[in-house]
């Protein structure tokens, strides 16, 4: 991994303070420096120490978050060296309606890692100290799911059954009411179980979602990890009323198959990635949980993307506002 040494960190930092006199241009420069640290919890303790690149701390402060940023993700094996995304407000809840408002007036770059990790997308647009545990437990259900812990690992909370109940409840709200590829099909369990795991790595399986704790990040309370892990059962299920499913139908929206998928870097494949984050550029079904999880949680990066292929990232947006979703146009109240 890529280390920045304190006399590296307090010379470009010096000349980005010197050189630099628009605001923009600054803030544009000590990203990129972001960017350039390899390592993402280093990155990652930059962009809180930085305040997403509004705040300009000495050198010395800065070299020691890189130096000790705490503990490494182990996880995180993609490509992590893409802009940070631009500085934007924590959402507040709205009051007329579940979701909030991530509006910003700009256009939106790529998250450098998976949205599970970064603060918005976390809370997503029904932040979960929004519903009580009561309603996270009532829509969970409503969907023919349940939740447990892994053996061995300790008992679910109950931030994370809202955590999961808002991921639902953020899925409803688009759908006008239960999704029907949300929920187990024949032959899996019903209700059908995610469950919390003190290990690392995350994944759907035909009997359950593991959704793992590993990493200081609390992944089992990130809304966005839940819709992530949940958009691969519903990527897996029929579009209602066909026999094709999410996933096909979806890459067909994009004009051709899975196997089209390019992979970032790749010369071969005629869908180029819509990059919302770092894990949205290496696998087709990865590809469509980070832009499914981008909408229901931030749509505004994948709306307003000016990173990725724009006409991949306009398409998507297109078939979950207008084809996957039945209120798919409610989407605007989180932008």
């Amino acid at each position: 991994m890529k280390k920045l040494n304190a006399l590296t960190l307090t010379f470009i930092l010096t000349f980005t303070l010197s050189c630099e006199t628009d605001q923009d241009a600054t803030q544009g420069a000590l990203g990129e420096m972001i960017a350039a640290e390899r390592n993402p919890d280093a990155a990652e303790a930059m962009i809180t120490l930085t305040n997403g690149g509004t705040n300009f701390p000495d050198g010395r402060s800065l070299s020691r978050v890189v130096s000790n940023p705490g503990n490494i993700d182990r996880d995180c094996n993609h490509n992590t060296s893409r802009r940070p995304a631009s500085p934007q407000p924590q959402p507040s809840f709205s009051g007329n309606t579940r979701f909030t408002s991530n509006n910003t007036g700009r256009s939106q770059n790529t998250y450098g890692y998976s949205l599970k990790r970064h603060p918005i997308p976390r809370k997503g647009c029904i932040p979960p100290d929004t519903i009580s545990l009561d309603e996270a437990k009532q829509a969970i259900a409503s969907q023919n799911l349940t939740y447990r812990a892994a053996r061995g690992s300790k008992a679910v909370s109950n931030a994370e059954v809202k955590a999961l109940g808002a991921a639902v409840m953020s899925v409803q709200h688009l759908a006008g009411g239960v999704f029907r590829p949300g929920s187990p099909r024949s032959g899996q369990p019903s209700p059908f179980p995610v469950e919390f795991s003190d290990s690392s790595g995350s994944q759907q399986y035909w009997e359950k979602i593991k959704v793992g704790r590993s990493g200081h990040m609390h992944y089992g309370s990130s809304v966005a990890q839940h819709v992530h892990e949940w958009s691969h059962l519903i990527g897996n299920n029929l579009m209602p009323g066909t026999n094709t499913s999410v996933y096909d139908a979806f890459y067909r929206h994009l004009g051709g198959t899975r196997g089209d998928f390019r992979k970032q870097g790749q010369a071969r494949g005629k869908i180029k990635p819509c990059l919302v984050s770092g894990y949205s550029d290496n696998k087709a079904n990865e590809h469509f949980a980070e832009l499914f999880t981008a909408f229901v949680t931030q749509p505004s990066i994948l709306k307003n993307n000016n990173f990725g292929d724009k006409e991949t990232c306009r398409k998507s947006f297109e078939f979950f506002e207008k084809i996957l979703f039945k209120n798919g146009s409610k989407v605007k109240e989180c932008m």
